[in-house]
């Protein structure tokens, strides 16, 4: 019996592991998009150009909170 019980806990620790590393991979996928954007508006004109920095901007601020929200909750 306990070797299941451990092999659960290793289960459940792998599996908080790789939600924090697949968060975090969307974390840099935000901040690569961010980049993206700040090159897209300087590279063509829009009057739209602060409204996609501003939605840029506020995906990577969604993005680390939750990254870090998970980790305390998970770890």
């Amino acid at each position: 019996m306990a070797t299941s019980f451990s092999l659960i806990q290793i289960f459940e620790t792998t599996m908080h592991f790789a939600i924090l590393f697949a968060q975090l991979v969307y974390v840099l996928i935000a901040f690569i998009q961010t980049r993206q954007v700040k090159l897209m508006n300087t590279s063509f004109k829009t009057p739209q150009a602060p409204f996609f920095s501003f939605l840029a901007k506020i995906h990577l601020l969604a993005a680390v909170i939750v990254f870090f929200v998970s980790l305390f909750v998970l770890l």
